[in-house]
């Protein structure tokens, strides 16, 4: 059975432990969130480093606010992690309900449709996270401390695959929502976000499509 500590309160080893286990949770959904909590935090870092030389002094006050704004954003994406898992469990849950007569069919339906309409939210969240995350550190690609400019590049790529995950995960629980406007909705937000993705992923190639990058 999977432990219920929350993986947020435990340590890097014991997730690790988990993700491995044969249960379904934590699982890509949880990850995609660690992958945008970790390019948030690791953007924080960059933006400090950088804000911290003289060459960089008349923007100190707006570095440290977009350094702020990623540590926001990094804790919203550990508890994701979580929320994640719950949410999961909620559907599963739903799925084990009994569908003996119709009455039990109708109830076992509607909270499957709604354990899928959380299930898809939270994704969808770390999706739209991880592109304030890339928004956020965006102005560093053309001024950065030099010295971390591979920690740039690396929050980058987890902020960018942690995008990717969430979307993967909102596709799949999207499949079974028989709301039509509510999948409408979530459809044309996703292709919002892939927009953006691609226009973000653009501007950080010359970082992250380079093994070796210079300042």
């Amino acid at each position: 059975m999977t432990d219920a500590v929350p993986i947020a309160s435990g340590s890097l080893r014991h997730f690790i432990q988990r993700l491995g286990a044969h249960e379904p949770t934590p699982g890509g959904g949880a990850v995609a969130a660690l992958q945008v909590a970790i390019g948030a935090s690791l953007g924080a870092m960059v933006i400090r480093y950088t804000a911290a030389r003289k060459q960089f002094a008349d923007r100190a006050p707006e570095l440290e606010k977009r350094a702020a704004h990623c540590d926001a954003l990094a804790a919203r994406a550990t508890e994701d992690v979580d929320r994640d898992v719950a949410a999961y469990g909620q559907v599963s849950a739903a799925y084990r309900l009994p569908k003996g007569s119709d009455d039990e069919k109708r109830a076992r339906s509607a909270a499957i449709q709604a354990g899928l309409k959380s299930a898809m939210a939270v994704p969808m969240e770390v999706a739209l996270a991880g592109i304030e995350v890339l928004e956020t550190i965006e102005p560093l690609i053309d001024g950065h401390n030099p010295h971390v400019v591979s920690d740039l590049a690396a929050a980058a790529d987890n902020a960018i695959d942690g995008v990717r995950g969430g979307l993967r995960n909102v596709a799949a629980n999207l499949n079974g929502l028989k709301d039509e406007e509510a999948a409408a909705e979530a459809q044309s937000r996703v292709e919002g976000i892939r927009s953006e993705l691609r226009r973000l992923r653009d501007r950080f190639a010359p970082l992250i499509e380079n093994d070796w990058p210079s300042s």
